[in-house]
């Protein structure tokens, strides 16, 4: 074997020799020996005085839900007894979600209604009439109606959800 071949190859084992042990000296300091004191490391990284490392933030509490609606849905204005006499109705079977518009004019959202449902009130403004229903699954048959002074003012029936205002008719 050529001398200078044996020399090279013990110079490229040397080599990759030492670079096998610094690698194994980098990943023992990287991983850490769980035993070994931490006192080389800057504070983050070392145990507090007094011991125990801190603890994580508690979790923070669920925030109080939104109160449910503390006044009842008007149905007469506040400022009087109303110049037209509505009337919401929704028809079909099982609960169902049903939002419309008060005397005042103020949405209203209520959920799980018992269907039929009704509501009568006197408002001033006989063009803000809406009740919007959502049955209780996609093939629920359900249908709406709005009377504004004892004439039909819109009317609608489907599958799921109707939507009924002034001046519409399904």
């Amino acid at each position: 074997m050529d001398l200078g071949v044996a020399a090279g190859a013990v110079v490229v084992f040397g080599i990759c020799a030492c670079l096998g042990l610094a690698d194994r000296l980098v990943s023992t300091v990287d991983e850490g020996d769980p035993d070994r004191p931490l006192a080389h490391l800057p504070y983050p990284y070392q145990q507090p005085p007094g011991g125990g490392w801190p603890t994580a933030e508690p979790a923070p509490t669920t925030p109080p839900a939104t109160p449910a609606r503390t006044v009842a849905p008007a149905r007469t204005p506040s400022d009087g007894p109303g110049t037209v006499t509505v009337v919401y109705e929704v028809t079909g079977r099982g609960p169902a979600d049903v939002e419309y518009y008060d005397a005042n004019g103020d949405f209203v959202q209520t959920e799980g209604v018992t269907l039929p449902w009704r509501m009568r009130l006197r408002a001033h403004d006989a063009e803000r009439v809406m009740v919007l229903a959502t049955g209780p699954d996609r093939n629920s048959a359900i249908g709406c109606r709005i009377t504004v002074d004892g004439r039909a003012a819109a009317e609608d029936g489907g599958r799921w959800q109707v939507t009924c205002n002034k001046g519409t008719t399904g």
